[in-house]
């Protein structure tokens, strides 16, 4: 027995709170708030990506990570290797709706004002330790190994939430 379907959903695909557009999610978000959701779905991404990520996955994520390397004083452009590195990760849960998810976080970070603002202020000192924690991370999962993932994840996003109340 199948139960049957509505002929329309209860909420279109496109429906949002009342007040809530996405185009503005990066004004209104705190970093805070951007923390919250990054310690929620962030470990879980490298978790999914341990387990499911193929050889040609790894091997992306490590020439990303091999770019990031040559990369010493320009906040910018780490910052978009950095992008990159995460968007890898989410891409290789191949669960498309963390990539959605993901897709979300990285829009509102990067048209946040505060943000954009804490990219340009990346230090070669800086650069160094989020080189390291990605370099961690990739060998994690290429090792298989899902609670180093997850640790070098939460190291990371706990490092981010002292920067925060550091106002850095």
């Amino acid at each position: 027995y199948r139960p049957p379907v509505p002929a329309e959903p209860a909420m279109p695909a496109a429906a949002l709170p009342a007040g809530l557009d996405l185009a503005d999610l990066g004004d209104i978000t705190s970093p805070l708030e951007l923390g919250v959701v990054r310690s929620i779905i962030e470990p879980e991404i490298a978790r999914l990506a341990v387990l499911n990520m193929t050889a040609r996955d790894i091997q992306k994520l490590k020439e990303t990570v091999a770019e990031q390397d040559r990369v010493t004083v320009d906040g910018a452009k780490f910052s978009a290797l950095d992008d990159a590195f995460r968007m890898q990760l989410a891409k290789g849960t191949h669960n498309p709706l963390l990539v959605a998810f993901y897709a979300l976080i990285h829009l509102v970070s990067s048209n946040a004002g505060w943000s954009v603002q804490q990219r340009r202020r990346l230090t070669p000192g800086r650069i160094r330790e989020y080189k390291l924690q990605n370099q961690s991370l990739c060998e994690a999962i290429e090792g298989r190994d899902i609670e180093t993932a997850v640790d070098v994840v939460r190291l990371s996003l706990a490092e981010f939430h002292q920067d925060l109340m550091r106002g850095t």
